[in-house]
Formats: structure tokens, sequence, C-alpha cells
């Protein structure tokens, strides 16, 4: 599919459970397309993909090009000037899709322009309000008449600037979160990093979703948002992390969670912190215990060079020699650590 303009074009694909598939298109930046219902923009279509040779049977009619099949239950199936493959439409920019697992229902997370963020729950026919209304907020004078289905959630540019993902939980990690709503902002707002949220759809009322009880932040920005088999949700950080909702984070990948690491930064599985300062051994070059890492430090690990000593031991290795030299470099004029187990 090919628009004039850069942006907003398809945007995502998912399967519901009678196997069609749903894709949603964005309004190719041009507003006055997405109620415009003749056209793909601004839009979900819902298309059977499977070669027609192999359902020959099927009661669903052949798409004008004979590559695909249209669903009959499409909402306007046969009405003039409209698509046949239009499930939904009324969309700026409609960039992530998904399924309920269980109740098949459909989730669009849509872009604003540039007042609200929205979760919509869409069902056949719905006209989402786009140009007209961006979330529930007006736009323009709509038409006599006009009526739209409003969004689950909405947020403004305080709480985020760009939702990218949302999925209804169904997994086991979290059991208080079943039946709940995920949705994600790649950076929260005023630059505040990425946010992840929580809502209860039957009352419209969501809230953040933290790292963990500290409210630590979430790593990096969220680019994207994933479900496995098992129902169970996943976030992929610009920090190159992908993180299972439920698991804490851990930055250095030593399968020590960040916050009970002594070290966070650099894997240390065994945890060693032979001066039992709280900073682990990988990230601790402070020999002289003085809160920084110095030429003092360096001469006490020439000092201690090819010996056993534990403290200047850094990588555990059993001996003191280049390696460990070069441990101390990197962290050379700054503090020892970080380490979670340190406020």
């Amino acid at each position: 599919m090919h628009t004039h303009r850069q942006g907003h074009d398809v945007n995502d694909l998912a399967f519901d459970s009678s196997g069609y598939l749903l894709i949603s298109v964005g309004d190719a930046q041009t507003s006055s397309t997405a109620q415009d219902r003749s056209v793909v923009f601004g839009s979900v279509l819902r298309i059977d993909p499977v070669d027609p040779t192999a359902n020959a049977g099927s009661a669903d009619p052949l798409a004008a090009n004979g590559k695909y099949r249209i669903p009959l239950s499409n909402p306007f199936v046969g009405d003039s000037g409209i698509l046949d493959e239009m499930f939904a439409y009324g969309l700026r920019n409609p960039y992530r899709i998904s399924i309920d697992r269980v109740t098949d229902q459909l989730l669009v997370t849509s872009n604003g322009s540039s007042q609200r963020e929205s979760v919509y729950f869409v069902d056949a026919g719905d006209n989402l309000g786009w140009p007209y209304f961006e979330g529930t907020q007006p736009r323009l004078t709509p038409p006599q008449g006009f009526t739209f289905r409003p969004p689950v959630f909405e947020y403004n540019r305080d709480l985020g600037v760009s939702i990218n993902g949302g999925f209804t939980y169904r997994g086991n990690t979290l059991a208080a979160l079943n039946g709940q709503t995920v949705f994600a902002d790649f950076l929260g707002g005023g630059g505040a990093g990425a946010r992840l949220f929580y809502g209860d759809a039957s009352v419209g009322e969501f809230y953040d979703l933290l790292a963990d009880a500290s409210g630590a932040p979430l790593p990096g920005t969220i680019v994207g948002m994933g479900e496995d088999a098992a129902g169970e949700l996943y976030i992929l950080s610009t920090d190159g992390l992908m993180l299972r909702l439920g698991d804490a984070p851990d930055t250095d990948d030593d399968g020590i969670a960040d916050n009970a690491d002594n070290c966070t930064q650099m894997a240390n599985a065994d945890q060693r912190d032979t001066n039992a300062d709280g900073f682990g051994n990988a990230c601790d070059a402070d020999l002289n215990n003085d809160g920084v890492i110095n030429v003092v430090d360096l001469g006490l690990l020439r000092a201690a060079f090819f010996s056993t000593e534990p403290d200047a031991d850094f990588n555990g290795d059993g001996v003191v020699n280049v390696v460990d030299l070069a441990t101390m470099r990197l962290s050379f004029f700054a503090a020892p650590g970080p380490s979670a187990l340190i406020d």
C-alpha cells in the first residue's frame, strides 16, 4: 500500500479467533480520509488472507483482485460506496492493535495529533471520531447527527507523547492484572522516561504500572509490546532490553534482578562483595573506601599485583592482574557502583 505522504500508513496486523486478519491503517496525514469509507485510510480492515483456492466452498465473497476473501460478517459488505474490507474507521493513526484471547475484543491504541493519546475497544462498524474528535476532545464541528465511539482510556501530553501498544492481560504471572488493559507510551510527559499503564475498562480509570515497589523508572524508552502463547506480556526498550511483565529488569543480564543486584551494570552472578560494603567487587575499585576511584586506589592495586588479595580481584579469577587493572580504568574518578543495595 502506497501513499503520497510519509507516515500514518499501514501500522499493525492481528488475527481474530476466526482466523481473519485485521489491518490497521493511518490517515496518510490527510485527516479527511478517516471519514471516507471508500478508501483504506484511517481505518481497521478485515480480510481472510488464505488463498481463495484453498477454501473454494466459503460463503465469504472474493476480493476485487481475487487474491483473498472478505468476511461476510464485515459490517459494510455490499454497501455502495464503502469498501467491503472496512471493519472500523475514524482513526488518525491506529499504531498498534491486539485481540483479547478470551473475548475476541479488538483493542486499538491510536496516536493523537497534539491533545490526546487513546485506547479504544472497537467493534464492527465503529466510527472512532477522527478528525472531528481527538479522543473525546472536540477539534472540528461535526455534521448534524454525528456519533462516534469514544476511547475507554485517554491521556494528554502531561502523561505521555506517543502511545505505542496495548493488550488485555491474560497471563498468570500477575494474577491481579487478569482482564486489565495494559498499554505503554514511548516517553512520559515532559521527557520523564517510558511509562507503562494498566486500566479497568469497566470504570475507565488507569494507573501507572511501575518497575518495582520503589517507583523506579522503566529502562530507556518503550518501542514495542508483545504477547506470548501463554498470555504473558513483554516490552521492548531502546536500551536493547526485552522485559517480561512481572519480571524485574536485569540490566547486566546476570540473572540477578536490578533491584537486588550489588552491581547492576556489570555481570556478577556470584555477587562477590569481599569487603561487605554493599558494592559487588565487579564494580568496586575503591580499595581505600573513600568514595572515589583514583590514584590512591591505583597504588593499592599495583601493590597487590599478582597476589590473591580478594578485594583487588575484581573479576574473581583468583589473581590480581591486568584484567582487574582494566576494570579499575573503566571507573577512574567515579564512585563505586551502581548497586541496588546502597541507598
